[in-house]
């Protein structure tokens, strides 16, 4: 009985050390502090770290000055979480982000951002959560978002601008959970909102000097609006057909201006939503 005990004990604090161990492991994979890389050497010695989480945020590329140093993500492919914000900013020699390709989630912001040579965001493949605000902005051979096809929560808001040659948002199709402000502005080749399908429910509303989308029809599923939202649809010089924020209207919520068509609320009470 006694040797019985002994074996017992032994093996009780033989699995406390293993415990013990483990969390030694996962503290050493989390990297606890926020992380600005500069140049491509920064990227990959932090890479060589193996970290699977950032508890703080990610910057890549420098907010005050053009970044030609970094060329890939691809030391970074370990990671799988970013506690706070990630930026990827001002990096012009930056062609793909497939570095990321193991990242799930995004615990606030994330800043896809003047990134002049970025042609596709497949990296982002896995990335299911943005907390806060997805903002994909002045990246000037982006021609499509599809590498967020896996993406079905944000929390706040969706802000596509100034991406030149962007001609379809499909990648937002899987993006169920959302009641933010959206804003689709100045992407002179997107040719139709197709992607936005699945939104349900909204705060703010800008759709703006996108020159050639013809109508509003992604936003159909669309029934509700904050209280104190505002739709605001302006400079689309081809927009003629607004029947998918129909029921979202109302007399004093929204702003309708310089399109190919500008309807009134009267227009829309006699269903007459389309050129």
């Amino acid at each position: 009985m006694k040797k019985i005990l002994l074996l017992m004990l032994s093996l009780t604090f033989t699995s406390c050390l293993l415990f013990e161990n483990d969390d030694e492991q996962l503290d050493e994979n989390e990297f606890i502090g926020d992380v600005i890389l500069e140049t491509q050497q920064e990227i990959d010695e932090f890479g060589a770290n193996k970290y699977t989480s950032i508890k703080g945020k990610l910057q890549v590329g420098n907010t005050l000055e053009r970044n030609t140093s970094i060329t890939n993500l691809n030391s970074l492919n370990s990671l799988t979480a970013v506690s706070k914000n990630l930026f990827i900013i001002k990096n012009d020699s930056l062609k793909n982000i497939n570095g990321l390709s193991n990242l799930t989630s995004v615990g606030l912001y994330l800043s896809i951002n003047h990134n002049v040579s970025l042609s596709t965001l497949k990296g982002l493949n896995n990335l299911s959560k943005v907390g806060a605000t997805l903002q994909i902005s002045k990246n000037e051979n982006l021609v499509n978002i599809d590498g967020l096809s896996g993406l079905n929560f944000v929390g706040e808001n969706i802000m596509l601008k100034e991406n030149i040659n962007l001609q379809n948002i499909n990648g937002l199709i899987n993006v169920t959970s959302f009641n933010g402000g959206l804003n689709v502005s100045k992407n002179h080749s997107l040719t139709t909102i197709d992607g936005l399908n699945n939104l349900t429910s909204i705060y703010h509303l800008m759709i703006a000097h996108n020159i050639l989308i013809t109508n509003l029809d992604a936003l159909d599923n669309i029934s509700s609006i904050d209280v104190e939202g505002t739709i605001n649809i302006l400079f689309n010089t081809n927009l003629a057909d607004f029947c998918g924020i129909e029921t979202i209207v109302s007399s004093d919520n929204y702003m309708i201006a310089n399109n190919l068509y500008n309807p009134t609320y009267q227009n829309f009470v006699d269903k007459n939503c389309r050129e």
